[in-house]
């Protein structure tokens, strides 16, 4: 049975678990939307997680928002609100009665014509500068789950959580919803999304750097997603942009019938230079 993030009709192979810890979820090599434990709301968690392409070529596709800044902005589908309010009405109802501080907030994905749309709705609240989402599974008996949204940390994957939660003992699965249980979630969080967050500055600053060192280079050249070369008297040097940093090599480039001790005597005293095709 599913609930809280999502109905079944948007999200057919999708069902929620919980109680699983941040570290085990993203360890898994299998294909997220079918086996994480969270469920189809944390399509914005597993957006920056998952490994992807490169984080300064990849645009944040999703993100959610709360039901006071929807009117903030240009959503087409505005009236289907109603319909995801109600798929997750009975476990808003029971998180309210327990934090009254709990809302609604909303899954928007971004359109050719530069709107947004309204994709599902989720569970959540804003503790310690976080957002928070809340999710349940009902079989084989009822089960809550919290977690963060790591939709503003880009620089980070799932193999950076999992080290980033290392050594940390998570709380008991909570199957009795308490403000106590879900504060020693959020507190349990909170230290692995800080933790998190310094190293997702820390790459992303690593990054900048990098690009405003090879971008001065006038034989920079650009490849696709984040990759690009420098070739220089016989040396190339190779890079790609991932999102936890850059890859980077360096190899000999020279003429394949070139590869003799007289090209060797030239790129040892720079003074190699790739023959022109008559």
């Amino acid at each position: 049975m599913l609930a809280a993030g999502g109905s079944s009709q948007n999200f057919p192979d999708v069902k929620f678990w919980a109680g699983t810890s941040l570290s085990g979820f993203l360890h898994t090599r299998q294909p997220i939307l079918n086996t994480h434990p969270f469920g189809s709301s944390l399509l914005s968690y597993i957006k920056h997680v998952r490994e992807t392409e490169p984080a300064v070529h990849r645009e944040i596709r999703m993100k959610t928002v709360r039901r006071k800044e929807l009117i903030e902005l240009n959503v087409n589908n505005l009236s289907s609100r109603s319909h995801y309010d109600a798929d997750v009405a009975s476990l808003y109802g029971d998180i309210r009665a327990v934090i009254a501080d709990a809302e609604i907030f909303y899954r928007l994905y971004p359109t050719d014509g530069g709107a947004y749309r309204i994709g599902g709705a989720v569970i959540g609240l804003f503790k310690n500068g976080i957002e928070f989402h809340i999710a349940v599974r009902t079989y084989p008996k009822k089960c809550y789950t919290i977690y963060p949204d790591l939709s503003g940390l880009a620089h980070i994957d799932r193999y950076t959580v999992d080290r980033m939660s290392c050594g940390l003992e998570p709380p008991k699965k909570i199957g009795v919803l308490t403000r106590k249980k879900v504060e020693a979630w959020i507190d349990f969080h909170t230290l692995v999304y800080l933790r998190l967050k310094k190293e997702n500055d820390k790459n992303r600053l690593a990054i900048e750097t990098f690009k405003q060192a090879v971008e001065q280079d006038p034989d920079l050249v650009w490849d696709s997603n984040g990759e690009g070369y420098i070739e220089r008297n016989g040396l190339r040097f190779n890079f790609e942009i991932r999102p936890t940093g850059v890859a980077q090599s360096i190899s000999v480039c020279t003429d394949a019938h070139y590869g003799n001790y007289e090209t060797f005597r030239q790129l040892a005293d720079n003074r190699y230079e790739k023959q022109q095709p008559k």
